[in-house]
């Protein structure tokens, strides 16, 4: 009996100091135990697939590099757009500015179009009636029918409210890449009333870009910036005997004219319209040339002038 307690005891106490051994072996750190866990294998397995379609991304942009590049400037287009699509606040603030532009005019120097739009425009603001939405690329202001505070019969009944077909009439201004394109359009001389020139023929009415920004206008503006030259009474003096050999010329070329005609009545058969016509174009261009020699020394007499001076 007493050998068989013994040895009970014995196995007992070398049970018991190998037991701590297997259970300091057999325990696992935490991170350990977080790798065998569903969640860590699916999102192991998650960016692999991903590391595998990025790989042939690269691999097929290698091979079609137009393709890639097509691709590419879609995207970067997309993402330029979608963050520059204006807020209804921009909309807010460019309807201000335009409404404190017109206010800056008189009633009489306005444009109708553009005085009815932003008009028209601050009544739906005043009233909560307009609407904003974002379509990622571009947005879009539109018209609603009440105040989403209202409380009438006819704004909750679902059977009363505006049908989608009537949505394009009751859009007001689309927002693309940070503009309100139709605001925008109606502002445009916005400080000109068409109305004055009603009266005006129709050829008067409108003015192209080649009538602000000709050269004949060029050349006006240049002279207006120009020194003023002053002159001795000896150069004036010579200036008007100059135009008094203008006058005198002038003078002799109708009394030749005269002549002519005179002889042509009288002798209709010997001079032809082509003789006459010589005539008279000789006689003018023997002027130009007399006033265009005696500019030209005057020009130079006052340059001699001035550098003496």
């Amino acid at each position: 009996m007493a050998g068989r307690c013994v040895g009970v005891l014995c196995r007992r106490l070398c049970s018991s100091s190998a037991a701590p051994v297997a259970a300091e072996q057999v325990k696992l750190g935490f991170w350990q135990r977080m790798k065998n866990k569903k969640f860590v294998v699916w999102t192991k397995h998650l960016l692999r697939d991903y590391g595998e379609a990025c790989k042939d991304i690269v691999v097929g942009a290698k091979e079609r590099p137009g393709k890639a590049t097509l691709y590419i400037s879609l995207l970067a287009g997309v993402g330029i757009c979608s963050s520059k699509a204006p807020s209804e606040d921009s909309f807010q603030c460019s309807l201000l500015e335009a409404s404190s532009c017109l206010l800056l005019l008189s009633p009489w120097t306005r444009n109708g179009s553009s005085d009815q739009h932003v008009q028209r425009l601050m009544e739906l603001r005043n009233e909560g009636r307009l609407r904003h939405i974002n379509f990622m690329l571009f947005s879009l202001m539109y018209e609603a029918p009440y105040d989403p505070d209202c409380d009438l019969y006819s704004s909750q009944c679902s059977h009363l409210k505006s049908r989608w077909a009537e949505f394009p009439s009751r859009v007001l201004d689309i927002g693309f890449f940070g503009n309100w394109w139709r605001l925008q359009n109606k502002m445009k001389d916005f400080d000109i009333n068409e109305e004055e020139f009603t009266h005006l023929p129709a050829h008067m009415r409108t003015i192209s870009h080649n009538d602000l920004h000709s050269e004949e206008n060029e050349r006006l503006n240049q002279s207006r910036i120009r020194t003023v030259v002053v002159m001795s009474k000896d150069q004036l003096k010579q200036i008007e005997m100059s135009e008094d050999k203008f006058n005198k010329i002038e003078m002799s070329n109708k009394l030749k004219e005269t002549e002519i005609s005179k002889e042509d009545r009288l002798n209709p058969t010997e001079i032809s319209k082509e003789d006459r016509l010589n005539q008279v174009e000789m006689s003018e261009e023997d002027r130009l040339e007399q006033i265009e020699k005696s500019v030209e020394d005057l020009l130079d007499q006052i340059e001699m002038s001035e550098e003496d001076q």
